[in-house]
């Protein structure tokens, strides 16, 4: 089916490479059009390289990863929603005005609603309900997506 289109809805940068990389790869390279839509720019994820980010960069370091796996799996277009990451259960960042998970669902899913009217994917892939792992940012988006 060359002429799919897949829409693919994740929360944070690596969410598009880490689990579903492969799949989003190859759709591409047999001619399907796949569309990312991120809603986060992953502030709240792990420093594993010390020296490659702090606190405070994080976010653009992230952007910039994101931007490079993008052009590595060959995706026709990507959007970035621009809500902060919302870290895990419990955690501080859960509070942040613009953590994800306060977001308002209905202008959310409007947003969701208006990426599939236009591009008209046949397929829309996201988190499974219980996030993957039970990050709040992956339960939310598997909500607003379904």
């Amino acid at each position: 089916m060359p002429n799919l289109r897949l829409l693919a809805l994740f929360a944070h940068p690596d969410d598009e490479a880490f689990p579903v990389g492969g799949l989003l790869a190859r759709n591409v390279a047999e001619g399907r059009r796949v569309r990312l839509v991120t809603t986060t720019l992953g502030e709240e994820g792990e420093i594993r390289q010390e020296g490659s980010a702090t606190k405070d960069t994080l976010g653009e370091v992230r952007r910039f990863e994101l931007a490079c796996a993008v052009r590595a799996l060959r995706l026709e277009s990507h959007a970035l929603l621009e809500y902060r990451d919302s870290g895990m259960a419990g955690w501080e960042a859960n509070s942040h005005p613009r953590a994800y998970i306060n977001a308002p669902d209905d202008v959310i899913v409007e947003r969701f609603v208006r990426e599939i009217r236009e591009f008209k994917p046949q397929v829309v892939l996201t988190f499974e309900p219980g996030g993957l792992y039970g990050h709040p940012d992956h339960i939310a988006v598997c909500k607003h997506a379904t």
